[in-house]
């Protein structure tokens, strides 16, 4: 198989599984108006789906890049990028649930401990 093929191969399956988390992550946000269900097997699976592509074929990709088997092309380039940030933005909607998350986590332990207090009284 030809190296460059091998690459596009690996760039569209990164994409592909790119796409799934962003899908499953929008359809999964909560609105202003309703709160809607958040999926999180669906976004866990997602993410294990991006995870299984990076982990088979990863490795090989950098290894044929830092061989010299591959070199790449500009459009390959600017899609890898793309991707890249892509990910980064995956990375702050994570960050940004699980500080949302951690903050309601707080917000009921205080509701708890007021509930608590005037339990014992």
């Amino acid at each position: 198989m030809n190296p460059r093929i091998h690459f596009d191969d690996f760039l569209s399956a990164f994409e592909r599984s790119l796409e799934g988390i962003l899908i499953s992550v929008s359809n999964s946000s909560p609105s202003s108006s309703e709160t809607s269900q958040i999926d999180h097997s669906e976004i866990e699976n997602s993410i294990k789906e991006l995870g299984k592509v990076l982990d088979e074929h990863l490795p090989l990709q950098i290894a044929a890049i830092s061989g010299g088997e591959v070199n790449l092309t500009e459009d390959q380039i600017t899609r890898l990028k793309d991707n890249l940030i892509r990910l980064e933005k995956i990375e702050i909607m994570a960050q940004s649930r699980l500080a949302w998350v951690n903050s309601l986590g707080k917000e009921m332990a205080e509701w708890v401990d007021k509930l608590d207090v005037q339990r014992q009284d």
